[in-house]
């Protein structure tokens, strides 16, 4: 007997999403490597959701001047 209901077949995700994340990354290093001024991620905390990652929090600093 072949299973049915929720549990027949695996969940399927868009064939483009793990491209889109990958030009996201990039973008949001570029566009940090291209503004004005020092930026450095001092940290960022992610979580996978059901339809992607999530940023739960990302903190940027200047570096220090010494």
């Amino acid at each position: 007997m072949a299973p049915t209901g929720r549990t027949a077949h695996p969940a399927t995700t868009c064939l483009g999403a793990h491209l889109a994340r990958h030009q996201v990354a990039i973008a949001t290093g570029e566009l940090l490597h291209r503004l004005p001024g020092p930026w450095s991620v001092s940290r960022i905390e992610t979580a996978r959701t059901p339809v992607g990652i999530d940023v739960l929090d990302l903190a940027l600093a200047a570096p220090s001047t010494s």
